[in-house]
């Protein structure tokens, strides 16, 4: 007995069988429209999202708000996403959207929520500070946005280095995604270091940023001797392992590093954190 379909039959499979699997196809994507208790957007998930072409630009930017994402944007991560089709819109809520892991569930806020800057706690007293950077916000100090740094070497400054006997140390460039931090403020303007134990002042490099493509990138020599982008500063003891930077450097962008985030050598792919900030003109 023949086990062949009728030509009907066939028809309808042939017909209906490429809109059954895109349909499946697209559900893990229309999921990303559920609400905030659903897991942060994977860099996977929302590539193929991008690929599928399933949501408008402004459904799947709604998604990232409500949900987050669960990764930070690199330049390397947004190179893949621009690649799927991501547009700028889609890009920015990337990098202003990033949750890491999932948190508990907690009741809703009585407060709306605030811009990303001003959410994070004003203090003052500095036995409740964090190590880290802060600015002077009004009257109180408000912790610098950090920011992942990716680390690609240079070839020129080797050879440069050899040739000098050692005395031209080799540099290493960092990338910063974004073409500016989301903390402004205008010159002259005051900062506050907050040194982790066992780090001094001497622990953090301050950087200018120069805009390439629609990111930021600076030089340092391998392990965080110098810069050549390096910025002096004059830090002022304000307290037990506080001190206060009276910045007045020009308009631009720039960022605090610890030296110790800078590779020693080539190779090293570890991303670094910078604690950025941009001087309005």
């Amino acid at each position: 007995m023949s086990t062949r379909l009728p030509s009907f039959a066939m028809r309808f499979v042939a017909r209906f069988l490429p809109i059954a699997l895109l349909v499946a196809v697209l559900l893990p994507v229309l999921a990303m429209a559920q609400g905030s208790s659903a897991k942060p957007i994977s860099e996977k998930g929302l590539t193929d999202a991008l690929k599928i072409g399933g949501l408008k630009e402004s459904e799947l930017i709604s998604a990232i708000k409500t949900r987050g994402v669960d990764f930070q944007l690199t330049v390397q991560s947004e190179k893949t996403l621009r690649a799927a089709g991501a547009t700028d819109g889609e890009i920015a809520a990337v990098r202003a959207n990033y949750r890491g892991t999932v948190a508990a569930p907690v009741q809703p806020a009585p407060q709306p929520v605030s811009p990303p800057v001003q959410a994070q706690p004003a203090v003052s007293s500095p036995s409740s500070r964090s190590p880290g950077a802060y600015f002077k916000n009004g009257s109180a100090w408000t912790p610098l946005p950090v920011e992942s740094i990716t680390w690609e070497g240079t070839g020129l400054m080797s050879g440069l280095r050899k040739a000098s006997g050692g005395l031209l140390n080799e540099e290493i460039t960092g990338t910063i995604a974004g073409s500016q931090s989301v903390t402004a403020a205008r010159a002259p303007v005051q900062f506050l270091l907050q040194l982790a134990p066992g780090t001094s002042v001497q622990s953090y490099l301050l950087v200018h940023l120069h805009g390439k493509h629609d990111n930021r990138e600076f030089k340092a020599a391998l392990g965080g001797g110098k810069s050549s982008d390096g910025v002096a500063f004059q830090a002022t003891q304000t307290a037990d392992n506080s001190y206060q930077i009276n910045f007045s450097a020009g308009s631009g962008d720039y960022a605090f590093i610890l030296r110790s985030d800078i590779p020693a050598a080539k190779g090293n792919t570890n991303p670094g954190k910078a604690l950025t900030f941009h001087i309005k003109d």
